[in-house]
């Protein structure tokens, strides 16, 4: 942030320019080092006497104590690195490209209009265009007059050369209103002016422009103009820049009105400004002032430190206390920035250039981000005199740019774990573990809305028994309340304190719970209308800024769109479940002799139904068949072939055919029907009055037989291949006895098998339940059978089927 100094090159003259002498280097900050230290507020090492006049510009580099042997100590690898007398360093140093500091230093050595406005424009130049702008000077009759221009042709400017000071223009805005305007050139009429013929860029509509106010002791001198990079109005480092060259632009200005330079026109007072006796190196220090830069400076030759007040603040040291050592400055730096800093320094002195950003911890702790850069001074023969440069306070861009990395990784993970959440219950838990620790709220409840307007309340977490209780009263009063007609329109309701709330909704059932001190009411919309709402309480007050505002917009978009897709979810996989359950008996029929007890659940993942179905018959003489089986596959398909073969197979059984018939018979039929699916299936016939069980078996899991005396054990009875494999594959029936008392159990795989656990660990923990529990009543016992199995996060479809002997 300091001009480039360059020397001569003996070998080439003509391209060098002239040898920066001691006394040009302090003309370029205005002052020499002792005026410097008097009115900048330096503090040396106590003690020691000002360097000689010659010496180059103070500043405070974060470098080494002592003299330039000690900094080789410091650095070994800096060593025959340092540039001496070679004249290279110095084209280096002239190609280390301009800062905004030399702008700032170059306007405020202009002597007149003209050159202050290039020196600004080009210090806010956008990168991908050349830079532009204009100078309007506020007369004494309230009209903005048009001073200076550049970038721009002439005529394009005819109708801006004099603007009233009511005018909605920018440039008048920003004088009204004391403050920056920023605008794009959509903002201003102009007339059709080819800008070609005069050597400029033309003018896009989306170019961004900066009027800011020449503002000096409450006086507005007029307005500065500028072209700067798009979407600077966001941008806090181009918002300081302005800001200094406007403080500069003002103070200059009204040291050559003044001084006779650009003397207002005649009969008007010239504007009430700062003292004819501030120079410019109270501009400079005006200027780096309002901008929060501080500078230092580090001389090769005394070993001298110097940190102006500003650094000293920045670094939370008392200016009269610092001892100018540079152990001061590596104490003061965050440890794990140290190796960094060290880095830099290093790389410094080989190239002439040192910028870092580093963090910085102040004695009570805090820490702040500074952005340092210096130069190496060389004298004229080459040798290395000193290094001298500044440093801001980088800590809110930082801040910013954390918050805004945090808001991004926050909407990311909120997406990631939405992004698995099928069924609205999935959404609510979602929200529950992921959304109200981001979002900072002490309690959060979620309402979800029909088709009619009315509420729910969904979820709640941080509530008691008595606030559930409370919430779903205010989902009651909620309905088409006129004081939630933000919300209902898909606006957020902010509430910073609680007089804040008051204020808005005065209907006491809408009162909050006490304890609460800031509410967010977000709206849960999406495509398909608003799905409902969440509501957050803060423990404290809050004042919800741009980006909580960005982050709660976000987030309750993100939820209304999950809750809309969850809701579609809900509703097919409704329809296809009742679809489902119409394929199966709608009750169990009695039969002389037995209990019957029946279970079916459907799968929990995704859209698909499966094809697990059962059927219970009962035949004449006493007989019950019972009948279980389970198509490949989870889709509609599947259970429209569930459908098929139940039926057929329920027509068959009820004509009297013999198990091994009736199991060829549907064997015979899923072949046919060409479907590439397969089925498994069992089919058992209790005869109560002789105690007689009769199996046939296909592909399907054994049955469990429950002995009187509490002994389970499959009945491995041999069975064929699953229907519709083979067309002439053969079913045998085995024969067994049943006592009086003993329990028989049928079911699919979906009830034993789970991830992480063999299907033979399945079957003895059920038949281990059943001997557990047996002396339950059969539905009973039936619940305590499927709990485990509906239990699991992603289970399949499971169908059981129990009947106990009474007779």
């Amino acid at each position: 942030m300091f001009p480039r100094l360059t020397a001569p090159d003996e070998h080439d003259r003509r391209a060098a320019p002239l040898p920066p002498h001691p006394d040009l280097v302090a003309a370029v900050a205005g002052l020499h080092r002792a005026e410097l230290l008097t009115r900048l507020s330096f503090h040396p090492v106590p003690g020691t006497p000002d360097p000689p006049l010659a010496s180059p510009l103070p500043g405070i580099a974060p470098v080494l104590p002592g003299s330039l042997p000690s900094c080789l100590d410091r650095f070994p690898s800096c060593r025959g690195s340092l540039p001496s007398r070679n004249p290279t360093p110095w084209r280096t140093m002239a190609a280390m490209g301009t800062t905004f500091a030399d702008h700032l230093v170059a306007l405020l050595r202009c002597d007149d209009v003209q050159g202050m406005l290039s020196a600004a424009v080009s210090a806010c130049a956008p990168g991908d265009l050349p830079g532009a702008g204009a100078v309007h000077r506020l007369t004494s009759d309230g009209t903005l007059q048009l001073v200076a221009f550049t970038g721009f042709p002439e005529p394009l400017l005819e109708p801006y050369r004099a603007l009233p000071a009511e005018s909605w223009l920018p440039a008048a805005r920003a004088v009204r209103e004391r403050r920056t305007v920023y605008s794009t050139a959509s903002d201003f009429p102009r007339a059709s002016v080819d800008p070609a013929r005069y050597g400029t860029v033309p003018l896009n509509a989306s170019d961004a422009y900066a009027s800011v106010p020449l503002l000096l002791d409450g006086v507005c001198l007029g307005v500065l103009s500028l072209r700067v990079p798009s979407g600077a109005s966001l941008d806090a480092a181009t918002e300081h820049h302005l800001h200094a060259l406007g403080t500069a632009f003002a103070h200059r200005w009204e040291r050559l009105l003044s001084g006779g330079d650009g003397a207002p026109a005649a009969g008007e007072p010239p504007p009430g400004a700062i003292a004819a006796g501030r120079g410019r190196a109270a501009m400079l220090e005006l200027a780096m002032s309002n901008a929060g830069i501080g500078t230092f400076d580090w001389d090769f030759t005394t070993g001298r430190l110097v940190w102006d007040e500003r650094l000293c603040g920045l670094f939370g040291i008392d200016p009269d206390t610092f001892d100018g050592r540079i152990e001061t400055f590596f104490a003061a730096l965050h440890p794990d920035d140290r190796p960094l800093v060290d880095e830099a320094v290093a790389e410094s002195y080989r190239t002439g250039k040192y910028r870092v950003t580093f963090r910085a911890v102040r004695p009570d702790g805090t820490v702040r981000w500074l952005d340092a850069e210096s130069r190496i001074v060389f004298d004229r023969g080459g040798e290395p005199q000193g290094m001298i440069g500044v440093a801001q306070d980088r800590t809110q861009e930082h801040e910013r740019e954390s918050a805004r990395e945090a808001r991004k990784d926050f909407v990311l993970a909120l997406t990631r774990e939405l992004a698995v959440a099928l069924t609205t219950h999935d959404v609510l838990t979602a929200v529950e573990n992921a959304a109200l620790p981001a979002l900072g709220g002490s309690t959060m409840a979620l309402f979800l809305r029909d088709e009619q307007g009315r509420y729910r309340l969904a979820a709640a977490r941080g509530f008691d028994a008595e606030g559930t209780r409370y919430l779903r009263r205010v989902a009651d009063a909620a309905h088409r309340h006129p004081e939630l007609a933000e919300l209902d329109a898909g606006q957020p309701m902010l509430f910073a304190s609680p007089a804040e709330r008051r204020a808005r909704i005065t209907d006491p059932r809408l009162a909050p719970l006490p304890g609460g001190q800031a509410w967010a009411i977000l709206p849960l919309a999406s495509a398909h209308g608003l799905m409902g709402a969440c509501a957050l309480t803060y423990s404290a007050p809050r004042r919800f800024s741009a980006d909580d505002r960005t982050v709660l917009t976000a987030a309750s978009g993100i939820l209304g769109q999950a809750l809309a897709r969850a809701r579609l979810h809900d509703a097919h996989r409704q329809y296809l479940t009742e679809l489902q359950h119409l394929m199966l008996p709608r009750h169990v029929p009695r039969s002389p002799g037995v209990e019957l007890a029946v279970r079916y659940r459907p799968g929990s993942a995704g859209l698909e139904v499966g094809g697990d179905w059962y059927d219970v018959l009962p035949l004449p003489e006493h007989r019950t068949a019972l009948l279980i089986g389970d198509v490949q596959g989870h889709s509609a398909r599947a259970a429209a072939v569930m459908g098929q073969l139940r039926t057929a197979m329920r027509t068959r059984a009820t004509a009297q055919y013999g198990l091994s018939e009736l199991m060829t018979w549907g064997n015979t039929m899923l072949c046919d029907l060409e479907t590439d699916l397969f089925a498994t299936c069992c089919i058992a016939e209790v005869d109560a009055r002789r105690r007689r069980l009769r199996v046939a078996r296909a592909g399907h899991p054994y049955p469990i037989l429950l002995a009187p005396d509490g002994r389970a054990r499959e009945l491995e009875v041999p069975g064929g291949m699953p229907l519709g494999c083979f067309p002439d594959d053969a079913y045998p029936t085995t024969e067994a006895e049943l006592a009086p008392g003993c329990v028989l159990l049928l079911y699919t795989d979906g009830l034993v098998e789970r991830r992480g656990a063999s299907y033979t660990e399945g079957v003895t923990a059920l038949a281990g339940r059943l001997a557990e529990h047996r002396q339950l009543a059969l539905d009973a016992l039936a619940d305590r059978l499927i709990a485990p199995a509906i239990a699991r996060p992603h289970h399949d479809d499971v169908a059981l089927l129990l009947l106990r002997v009474t007779g």
